[in-house]
């Protein structure tokens, strides 16, 4: 459920699924939808503290992409570690 969809059925454009409802009803609480919190780290934050550090992860992303990446990283720290060491796995070959 997108919030393109949920506006459309909002406006009766189209059916109120029950995805789409959950959605609206995880907004209206200031909370993560829930097809959305399955695709991201588990997290207990409000949809504003989720949606901040959201942001500041993409900047940092972004900063790794236009300046370089880091010089030293916590492993254990990231969502998936496999991911990463695959990738400097790919780019040293």
């Amino acid at each position: 459920g997108s919030l393109e969809d949920l506006c459309r059925a909002l406006v009766g454009e189209i059916g109120m699924s029950d995805v789409l409802d959950a959605l609206g009803d995880a907004l209206f609480n200031a909370e993560l939808g829930p097809a959305w919190r399955r695709l991201c780290p588990d997290t207990q934050k409000a949809l504003g503290s989720w949606m901040s550090h959201f942001t500041h992860r993409q900047e940092q992303y972004q900063g790794w992409i236009d300046v370089s990446e880091p010089v030293c990283m916590w492993i254990s720290g990231l969502h998936v570690p496999e991911s990463y060491m695959t990738a400097l796995v790919q780019k040293a070959s």
